[in-house]
């Protein structure tokens, strides 16, 4: 359900106003209300308040701080969590929570100087070690590749030599450069290549240095040149690719110790400064709200939302700390301010994990009804109508299960892990009610035992009770149409608006009338009277859709009908599953029968593979439709979205 919420209003002398903004924080209840957009125009009493210079400077100053120890935590943040970080966290945060502001400022100033330069020093020490290793790794590639023809040329005084690689495909362009730049050099230039692998040539460029501009100006416009480190650009590539291999491998001991230095100061420093950080955020933030606050000459007022059973708990904590002279009061609203509430969701442990779902939508309006126990019962349902197996349903519990563990305190994680739990325990109850476990399985074994339950057959066999099948999934689509519309109507009475509530409850004793009025003739055997019942309540139902929707509304009814018979999607796709199981199940039998002894073996994988398309299918497709038929058929009944999400003005820790 939604939690009742209530507008307060936080009053009192100036000179207490951040000590109770600090009190508020750390309560962490009230939602703030801007009130600072509400102010009356030409309100001369009443004023937005503002931070006089010196706080706004110390608020500047604490966001420099953190930007610095923020930079700290990302160049010391460890692998993995330390054991009872938690626990630390908590000793620090309230070992500086409880400095003020301006020694907060000096404290942590004094505490990060030198650590800072440090861990700078450091982290660009390990960033330029671990490009040049980078950088050393791709030209010793490189060299390694035309070092053995370099060893092929006799060096030459007064001659240069110029290495490239190209793509063995284009090899023939060597010939092409070759002549050019013969012709460039006065014949003073010569290639020599090899394919050092199936992809890549090769190529070496002797010339007169006297042309070394120009050639260089030619084969940077046509292939890529290899170009050496600036240190070893003179060095011989035999030479070049020992000192590249020796430094190679100094580098990864001196990257190592510094890692180490780094892994030490995390150690003794990243708990604290994650403290210290969480601190520095949740002050900025105290001051950050100050403009959203009114304030009179001698006084602040501070309004707010927050849960009605939140309230006697937060005037007896503001008495205790100030006495009379801070004031909290719950101000009267109406009905165009109620649309100003957060929402709040309070929901027992079975159905609050489908509070997920709605993240995905808009939040309802405060005071309308919370459909969140409403698809906690519907959304299984519709599964378990659909998968219907006790095998899938046992699989996608400990799936869910599973998700729930393996990602423990990942709260949305942890949800959509309860609810296939639940999806699963559906799939199970429907699959003993059908008889299936991985489709027929249990009936090709024997093992299936008809009973009598209530004067109904279970086993009850999809395939063959097919239409019995889709008259069960339109009845159950049309109980939860009419559900909705109920809603619908509790909905527009709590708004006061008379005309939806009209059109809803016109279309509910529609349907009403048109079931009410086949049972009295199908079941009773009247007919005379079933049309006349019908026909009655038909022509009131009209007249109050007309009058909450005009002829619109009237025009609305085909949709409801058609909404209606979308249900039949459950049997559809509840058949299509338990049709692919049964094939699968067969194929394996099959092929065990005609191809003795390795038939077995081929059929069983084949069954496998296609139960487990049938399960991946089970899994996703029947939760998207169960999903689909509460938010839009069952949601365009009732819903009324524009609620606003609850952010209590809440500290870290």
């Amino acid at each position: 359900m939604l939690v009742s919420m209530a507008k307060v209003q936080v009053i009192g002398p100036k000179r207490y106003f951040y000590d109770v903004i600090g009190t508020l924080h750390q309560l962490g209840i009230l939602h703030i209300e801007d009130v600072s957009k509400k102010l009356a125009v030409g309100e001369q009493n009443l004023r937005r308040m503002s931070m006089d210079e010196k706080t706004a400077q110390l608020r500047s100053n604490l966001e420099n701080i953190l930007i610095r120890v923020n930079g700290i935590l990302t160049t010391i943040q460890p692998a993995q969590k330390p054991e009872g970080a938690d626990q630390v966290k908590d000793m620090y945060y309230h070992e500086y929570w409880r400095d003020d502001t301006e020694e907060l400022k000096n404290n942590v100033n004094q505490l990060i100087a030198e650590l800072d330069e440090k861990t700078r020093d450091l982290a660009n020490a390990r960033s330029n070690l671990e490009l040049e290793l980078n950088s050393l790794e791709r030209y010793q590639q490189i060299v390694q590749k035309i070092e053995p023809l370099a060893r092929q040329i006799v060096a030459l005084e007064g001659f240069e030599t110029v290495a490239f690689l190209l793509e063995s495909k284009y090899k023939s362009l060597l010939d092409l450069i070759n002549k050019e730049m013969s012709q460039l050099t006065h014949d003073q230039f010569e290639i020599v290549s090899t394919d050092v692998d199936d992809e890549t040539t090769a190529a070496l460029a002797i010339f007169n240095k006297r042309y070394s501009t120009q050639v260089h100006q030619f084969l940077a416009g046509n292939v890529n040149e290899v170009r050496l480190p600036p240190d070893l650009a003179h060095e011989p590539f035999d030479v070049a690719l020992a000192k590249i291999s020796e430094r190679r491998a100094e580098l990864p001991k001196t990257l190592a110790k510094i890692k180490d230095e780094l892994a030490e100061i995390s150690k003794e420093w990243y708990l604290k400064l994650s403290a210290i950080s969480e601190v520095l955020r949740d002050r900025t933030e105290e001051l950050g709200v100050v403009p959203q606050f009114a304030q009179t000459d001698f006084t602040f007022v501070i309004t707010g939302w927050l849960p009605v059973k939140q309230l006697k708990k937060t005037e007896k904590i503001l008495h205790d700390r100030y006495g009379e002279r801070i004031i909290i009061a719950q101000l009267p609203v109406d009905h165009h301010e109620l649309e100003e509430a957060p929402i709040v969701f309070e929901n027992p442990s079975w159905s609050k994990p489908f509070e997920v779902i709605l993240k995905i939508l808009q939040p309802p309006r405060y005071g309308t009804v919370d459909p969140t126990p409403f698809l906690a019962i519907f959304i299984p349902a519709f599964f378990g109508l659909i998968v219907g197996d006790v095998g899938y349903g046992l699989l996608i519990f400990f799936a869910g299960l599973f998700a729930r563990m393996k990602f423990k305190g990942k709260q949305t994680i942890e949800a959509v892990g309860s609810i296939f739990m639940a999806l699963g325990i559906s799939a199970m109850v429907f699959g003993f009610l059908f008889g299936e476990a991985f489709g027929n399985i249990p009936k090709e074994l024997g093992l299936l035992k008809h009973i009598e339950i209530g004067g109904v057959g279970i086993p009850f066999e999809r395939v063959e009770g097919m239409m019995t099948l889709l008259y069960i999934t339109i009845g159950l689509g049309l109980a939860h149409i009419m559900l909705g519309l109920i809603l619908g109507v509790v909905n527009s009475m709590r708004e006061k608006a008379t005309k939806h509530a009209s059109e809803r409850a016109g279309q509910f004793l529609l349907l009403f009338a048109t079931v009410v009025g086949l049972f009295i003739w199908l079941v009773l055997k009247s007919q005379f009277v079933g049309i006349g019942f019908a026909t009655a309540v038909g022509i009131i139902s009209v007249a109050l859709i007309f009058y909450g929707a005009g002829f619109l509304g009237i025009m609305e009814i085909f949709g409801l009908v058609g909404n209606i018979f979308s249900y039949a999607r459950i049997m559809a796709l509840g058949l299509a599953g338990v049709i692919l199981a049964e094939v699968a199940n067969e194929l394996a039998i099959d092929l065990k029968t005609s191809m003795p002894g390795i038939g077995i073996v081929v059929g069983g994988l084949i069954a496998l593979l296609l139960h487990v398309i049938n399960l991946v299918v089970g899994a996703f497709s029947p939760t998207i439709h169960s999903i689909r038929l509460n938010v839009l058929e069952f949601f365009n009944r009732f819903y009324e979205p524009g609620g606003k999400e609850y952010k209590p003005f809440k500290a870290r820790r």
